[in-house]
């Protein structure tokens, strides 16, 4: 009858080892919901950086006249992931611009998750929310 019991605290024991193994991986990375967050906002991101850097792209093309456009022209350029919405630009001056997002996660707290081959830098900090960043179309976008 002893080894019936040493089964059955065994088998215990390895049932609570993975219960808490899995809570605290949830615990450490969020479940699927916030993944997919994370992921939407770095996609936001990226999505910022290319119009970003398609903007330096016609400045370095014509730097002497070069002129932001009032607008940004829908073809071609990235939208938000999940709404589909176009991104928000707003043209400061000639060489000086914004791009905003809404983002659904704050950066800070996602750097426990963040890829240590891509690691965020200090300007892609974001706090959750509307966030805009500024721009100038005369410098290379991070």
């Amino acid at each position: 009858m002893r080894p019936f019991c040493l089964d059955r605290a065994f088998a215990l024991a390895a049932t609570l080892a993975v219960a808490i193994g899995l809570g605290a991986g949830f615990w450490l990375v969020g479940g699927p919901g916030r993944q997919r967050a994370i992921a939407a906002d770095q996609q936001r991101w990226q999505d910022l950086t290319t119009i970003a850097v398609n903007l330096h792209q016609g400045y370095l093309a014509n730097t002497n006249h070069y002129r932001l456009p009032p607008e940004l022209m829908p073809d071609g350029t990235p939208t938000d992931p999940i709404t589909s919405q176009p991104y928000d630009y707003l043209r400061l001056s000639d060489r000086r611009y914004q791009l905003c997002a809404s983002f659904a996660t704050d950066s800070h707290t996602n750097a426990r998750l963040k890829d240590p081959q891509r690691p965020y830098r200090g300007s892609r900090q974001h706090p959750q929310g509307r966030y805009c960043r500024d721009f100038d179309v005369s410098r290379s976008p991070d």
